[in-house]
């Protein structure tokens, strides 16, 4: 209990997943359903999860799927999603803490996070680069994917610049794609999560409201008893 103690006394960066945790579903099948490709997106997607398609190349076809699409209609479905329960006060309650916060999805595009940045006030952002030109996505994703991996990486990168290590660092998810990024952090919580990021995580919040997350990131000493 000790132990646990000091790790949330040097709590200084929490970083959230998207999909299953700040928005309750994944967004990116939503918006796909809407274009008329949903069917794609998810047939795709349980390819991935199965072994059977390599997630980078498995991120590479999603994009392909989204060309044509104008980034517009990113932007807009972005800002009508309706976020999780308790996200807006969660966010306000980790600044006014003076704690640093980032969102890392494997699903999704920087186009549309970023205007969770602005509402939300999330100090970084990363997703999939997706590229776009005269205002229309073009299938390709302009840098390096989001990948499990690269979320631990990200990760690192952060605290790197925050000047803290990982061990200072929460990371929040839910599921496998999850797992790197537990295995960095020094302080872990799983939403609703999967019997695979269970094994993983030091606290599971199986509730509908993010914001019951504040229980584990400021110490009560009347939880040793």
């Amino acid at each position: 209990m000790n132990d646990l103690r000091k790790v949330k006394a040097n709590i200084k960066v929490v970083v959230f997943d998207f999909d299953g945790v700040l928005y309750d579903g994944d967004h990116s099948v939503r918006f796909a359903d809407e274009l008329g490709f949903g069917d794609a997106a998810r047939k795709l997607y349980g390819a991935m999860m199965r072994g059977e398609v390599g997630f980078e190349e498995g991120l590479r076809r999603g994009a392909e799927l989204w060309r044509g699409v104008p980034v517009e209609f990113v932007k807009k479905a972005m800002s009508q999603l309706e976020l999780r329960p308790g996200v807006d006060e969660l966010f306000a309650a980790l600044r006014s803490l003076g704690y640093k916060t980032a969102l890392v999805s494997c699903g999704g595009s920087n186009i549309g996070f970023l205007l969770l940045k602005k509402r939300l006030g999330i100090n970084y952002v990363y997703s999939n680069p997706m590229e776009s030109r005269k205002g229309v996505l073009t299938g390709r994703i302009a840098g390096s994917p989001m990948t499990p991996q690269r979320k631990a990486e990200v990760l690192a990168m952060i605290a790197e610049r925050e000047k803290v290590t990982p061990a200072e660092c929460v990371a929040v998810g839910n599921d496998i794609l999850d797992v790197p990024m537990f295995k960095l952090a020094g302080l872990t919580v799983g939403i609703n999560p999967s019997p695979e990021a269970q094994k993983h995580v030091m606290f599971s919040i199986n509730s509908s409201n993010i914001k019951d997350i504040l229980k584990y990131l400021t110490w009560q000493p009347s939880r040793c008893k």
